[in-house]
């Protein structure tokens, strides 16, 4: 189909012979330089060549054929999914030359989806990186300091995204202290020490306005026994694009239902066990509000008995756990629902913003935005006996 649209253009433009294209090397700028007044509208192009070439593709042929550094490349799913499930949509010269790697074709075929796979001492400057452990998708034991430094893409970046598509790394001790491995981020805003399981987890970081680099680092500790991965989709975000979280926000969701989990959580069902909640984090999660709904309601996940289990001993009998909530009683590991009410048990309309212990009310309604579910733990864990974090639903309700 592509090229039928070719011979339209090259009917209404006269198109030097191939021989002086060879002559000059010029024969691509030249095409390009007049392609933009040339070319015909999407609805002709529609209908003199063919139905199938579609106006969603016609752009993602154009954008792959000229693309501009300063824009974020069009993703594309990959051959690979097992290992990347997405890549950004480049032409074939420019990911060999950033030194990219193809899994497949995109842009209506015209382009490759180029996947920038970078590993310990690496630096990148690309838009979308994958940050990966040296055997990945194997596990490593003997890495010890695995740093990626990030140079900023243009002057126009603000925020660079963490997408922990795969990572698995030593957990929390006893105290939910990272103390044997820990991944941290600097250049930019504050970002927390974490470690064990985040798979699935998306975190924003704001970067510093000098425009220098920012570096991520995974530390790992002297246990050769444990098997650590790690998959992190590092994505730089421009100042004006739309997927920039709003400061403040080290975590955002923009659906109209969805799923917030605590760091290194651990479906008790779970084969891998229990995960431990970690210590000394203060963070913000947001939930952008949405045209036509007036109030966010957050439910516990059904099945698991230890679905929110913050402070208190969550080893005892279930049946024993009841809904915790206020600032008398939660003062060390909470969470805090602006605007928050709930029912309980008899019937009574409760509003608190905190809540903490081992177990969540039925469902926490708010209509205060922007939707916000701040988490805070402290430094120890003196007042609670395995306490694994939370995972709770959100849900956006109609007018």
């Amino acid at each position: 189909m592509l090229s039928a649209s070719l011979l339209i253009v090259r009917a209404q433009i006269d198109v030097p012979s191939v021989s002086f294209f060879e002559s000059t090397g010029r024969q691509i700028n030249w095409i390009f330089d007049r392609i933009s007044d040339y070319i015909p509208s999407r609805e002709t192009l529609t209908n003199r060549v063919s139905d199938t070439f579609s106006t969603s593709s016609f752009d993602q042929a154009i954008q792959v054929l000229t693309p501009v550094r300063s824009d974020s490349p069009l993703p594309c799913r990959t051959t690979n999914d097992d290992v990347f499930q997405e890549g950004s949509c480049l032409r074939v010269a420019d990911c060999m030359y950033y030194d990219g790697r193809s899994y497949g074709s995109c842009g209506a075929g015209l382009g490759s989806c180029c996947v920038f796979e970078r590993t310990c001492g690496d630096t990148t400057a690309e838009a979308v990186t994958h940050f990966t452990n040296p055997r990945y998708p194997q596990s490593d034991v003997d890495e010890k300091e695995c740093k990626l430094k990030i140079m900023p893409l243009h002057n126009n970046i603000c925020q660079i995204s963490f997408q922990f598509d795969d990572f698995l790394i030593a957990g929390p001790d006893n105290t939910s202290n990272c103390v044997v491995d820990f991944l941290g981020v600097s250049g930019g805003t504050n970002f927390p020490e974490i470690c064990g399981n985040m798979s699935g987890q998306k975190l924003f970081m704001d970067v510093k306005n000098d425009r220098g680099a920012s570096e991520l680092i995974v530390d790992i500790g002297n246990d050769e026994s444990l098997s650590r991965r790690w998959n992190v989709k590092v994505e730089q975000i421009a100042c004006n694009s739309p997927r920039r979280a709003t400061t403040g926000c080290l975590q955002l969701h923009n659906s109209t239902m969805g799923t917030v989990t605590s760091f290194n959580y651990i479906n008790i069902m779970s084969e891998e066990g229990i995960g431990r909640q970690i210590q000394n984090n203060n963070y913000g999660v947001c939930v952008e509000s949405r045209v036509g709904y007036c109030s966010l309601t957050w439910t516990p996940t059904a099945g698991d008995e230890h679905s929110f289990s913050l402070s208190g001993n969550s080893s005892a009998d279930p049946s024993l756990f009841k809904p915790t909530y206020g600032i008398k009683n939660c003062r060390t590991d909470y969470v805090i629902i602006p605007g928050g009410w709930f029912e309980d048990g008899h019937g009574t309309i409760i509003y608190e913003d905190r809540y903490c212990g081992t177990q969540f009310p039925k469902s926490v309604t708010t209509s205060q935005q922007p939707y916000r579910i701040y988490v805070v733990t402290d430094e120890s864990e003196d007042d609670g006996i395995d306490n694994s974090g939370f995972v709770l639903n959100y849900r956006h309700n109609l007018c």
